[in-house]
């Protein structure tokens, strides 16, 4: 299989670096990457299809380079004649659904405007489906969010007790609210989301302060996705609770996990954050840490990721005969 990118020089700059890792991820694994900035130097798709006589071509969010959307922040990186890979039904085309529950009609007229034949999701595919309703299950090669094992360093036992973390928006993160109105009844430190854009990663130092605490309330979202926090913060050796919906096992670290109920009541959630604080202990955080580690850094969710590409290219091809 010869599979294609057409990524997001940008995404280096961006505060968080998940874009950046899915792409080095899949670029580590053997998939040409092309774009504004690159070695392969081209935005358009017709062209570049031309070019590189590809199996798959994998075009990220439109979202990221829609010179339209404001955080498309490199207006140069926009892509021409998607109409023109659309229409070459020789290629398995595959679009990133990256935030399957925000701006749907925006997302639905891009799967449209792609006839996309298979979208990389983040998340459970029945927490995609139920707002992404024009993505249908056998279309969804699942991935995870990923973490640099390099970037986190060893793991100590001189830590504070217990944090949430993220943007405030009662609507969305119901969970979070509750834990930053009552923080200090909960016992409760609150770190800000530094604002989304593009003058670097704030990945590396988010790390950095996760390692200095003993648990982490990573809320789900009231869409049940799961979030990378959570990866994140079983990486750093947090205990993570959170209200990811139970049929979401995530694998290595699921166990780490303490689930909640997203509206439990506020005296039961300080009785479960004091008990996770008390319980922890270093040799479990290690033992889940380097779990999280071997699983979820990114050049090995890059090579994991390739490879369910080509299973889907391979059943698509067989679907197309059939």
């Amino acid at each position: 299989m010869k599979a294609i990118l057409l990524g997001l020089k940008d995404y280096e700059n961006h505060m968080t670096d998940e874009g950046h890792q899915l792409q080095c991820g899949l670029e580590a694994a053997g998939v040409e990457v092309w774009g504004s900035g690159f070695a392969n130097d081209c935005t358009d798709a017709a062209a570049i299809i031309e070019r590189a006589k590809p199996d798959v071509a994998i075009v990220i969010d439109r979202r990221e380079w829609d010179p339209k959307m404001r955080g498309a922040f490199d207006k140069s990186a926009a892509y021409s004649n998607i109409d023109k890979l659309a229409a070459n039904r020789s290629v398995c085309e595959i679009t990133i659904c990256k935030d399957a529950a925000s701006i749907l009609e925006y997302q639905r007229t891009w799967a449209k405007d792609l006839q996309a034949d298979g979208y990389i999701c983040y998340y459970h595919p029945d927490a995609v489906t139920r707002y992404a309703t024009w993505v249908k299950p056998h279309q969804i090669i699942r991935t995870y969010h990923s973490v640099d094992a390099t970037r986190v360093w060893k793991i100590h036992a001189d830590r504070g007790t217990a944090l949430v973390s993220g943007a405030r928006n009662p609507a969305v993160y119901p969970l979070r609210e509750t834990c930053i109105r009552y923080r200090e009844h909960l016992g409760l430190s609150y770190m800000r989301h530094p604002g989304y854009g593009n003058c670097g990663t704030c990945t590396p130092h988010y790390l950095d302060a996760l390692r200095t605490w003993k648990v982490h309330v990573c809320c789900a979202s009231q869409y049940g996705f799961a979030l990378r926090k959570i990866m994140e913060s079983v990486a750093c050796g947090c205990t993570v609770i959170t209200d990811l919906p139970s049929y979401d096992v995530l694998p290595e670290i699921d166990d780490a996990l303490i689930r909640v109920r997203t509206n439990i009541a506020v005296h039961d959630l300080q009785r479960v954050i004091r008990e996770a604080v008390q319980n922890w202990n270093l040799a479990d955080a290690v033992k889940w840490s380097d779990k999280a580690k071997a699983f979820y850094d990114w050049r090995v969710t890059g090579q994991r990721l390739y490879d369910n590409i080509e299973r889907f290219w391979i059943e698509w091809k067989q679907r197309r005969a059939a």
